[in-house]
């Protein structure tokens, strides 16, 4: 039996974010005792299977229907990439039936009934929180362990930094492109290319004195997001990285479940929706850019208040409490009994 079993995807459809918390969690764990035995399940594009190995060493991988037994599981994962709320029942069922301890992390606004599970969401207009079954909240936005510590730098106004995720078809990427290429004020386009995307070869979208980088691989998005005076995402961890940080944030959304998400962020004052990328054009995703520019010290501040940062650090405690509890309870009895 291993330790702890994560169950997530990443490939064109889905991203790389589930799996992008699953290895902050996995690695979490890690840090606390490093002989644990983890486990990945699902599809996974190969440099993304690279991520994880360079990541987390001795980790098995398999498939959803060849599941370990496991101490723990975790499902960050949907059932259908274009439904924020799909959930596998059967796969549920069978995770149950392998493994003693169920959570659940959520990426949509509606909580499945799964028995058992511990089920954690943070997207705006989700249920209302009752723990310990559901947990709910801003309090468990996926932001990455450390990244608040990353030193602040000062910030470049004339860039900004693109991270559109997998992007299958394209559209959205070269949407943004075209719509930085006429924002005069923007000198240097930062692009975070995704392991479950294709190649960037950008280069046709520069105007004259416009620089385009593109980074893939880097160990924290963190001095990116410190640095760039607009993010443009379509939402997902980086999101939520950007806003805990303070960066002025521009969602375009490449799902439409994605813009309905931004659309929620947009009525707190936490971010500017520019809406769906195949019901915009280049002029008016440049406009909301602009905004974006334009609202960014009062977006930066309504979204530190909002975001601290400290999300996948409070799920990781609380996997690493329900691994733990077993042996400290064996132990407790161990020392009554002698």
């Amino acid at each position: 039996m291993i330790d702890a079993l994560f169950i997530c995807d990443a490939s064109p459809a889905t991203g790389f974010g589930h799996l992008a918390r699953c290895m902050a969690l996995a690695t979490a764990l890690r840090a606390q005792r490093d002989d644990l035995q983890i486990a990945f399940a699902g599809q996974y594009t190969e440099r993304a299977r690279r991520r994880l190995a360079a990541a987390l060493t001795a980790v098995q991988l398999t498939s959803v229907t060849e599941l370990p037994e496991a101490r723990l599981a975790v499902i960050d994962r949907l059932a259908d990439p274009n439904d924020m709320n799909s959930w596998d029942d059967r796969l549920a069922q069978l995770v149950s039936k392998r493994s003693h301890t169920l959570f659940a992390s959520l990426s949509g606004v509606v909580a499945p009934k799964a028995c058992g599970f511990v089920r954690i969401g943070y997207q705006p207009g989700g249920p209302r929180a009752a723990p310990p079954g559901l947990l709910w909240g801003f309090d468990f936005a996926p932001v990455a362990a450390g990244l608040l510590e990353c030193p602040e730098v000062d910030r470049d106004a004339q860039s900004a930094l693109l991270a559109l995720g997998g992007d299958p078809h394209g559209g959205a990427f070269e949407l943004t492109l075209e719509a930085l290429k006429a924002l005069a004020d923007i000198r240097r386009i930062e692009i975070l290319a995704s392991p479950t995307g294709a190649p960037v070869m950008p280069t046709q979208f520069l105007r004259a004195r416009q620089q385009i980088v593109v980074h893939e691989g880097v160990p924290s998005v963190a001095p990116l997001l410190r640095r760039a005076g607009v993010v443009i995402a379509s939402h997902g961890n980086l999101a939520y990285e950007a806003m805990a940080l303070g960066a002025p944030l521009c969602l375009v959304g490449q799902k439409p479940f994605q813009a309905a998400l931004a659309n929620s962020l947009s009525e707190r004052g936490l971010a500017v929706n520019a809406g769906l990328a195949v019901s915009i054009d280049a002029a008016a995703l440049a406009a909301s850019i602009a905004h974006t520019i334009a609202q960014a010290g009062q977006l930066s501040e309504r979204a530190r208040r909002a975001i601290d940062g400290r999300g996948l650090e409070r799920i990781s405690a609380l996997l690493w409490r329900a691994l733990a509890s077993p042996a400290e309870e064996r132990s407790d009895t161990e020392m009554r009994s002698a």
